[in-house]
């Protein structure tokens, strides 16, 4: 992936949920939850693994 300049470098891609909990973001179902569960921000964190 070359995104961002961060091109050959591992990295997880996860959402807070309501209750603040860190959750992944690794398939469409999980993608459609954040986007679901987006009330009004969605809050990304890209981590490097």
């Amino acid at each position: 992936m070359h995104t961002h300049h961060i091109s050959n470098t591992e990295v997880t891609i996860g959402y807070a949920d309501v209750h603040g909990d860190l959750l992944p973001i690794n398939n469409d179902d999980n993608f459609c939850k954040a986007v679901s569960s987006a009330n009004p921000l969605l809050r990304v964190f890209i981590q490097k693994r």
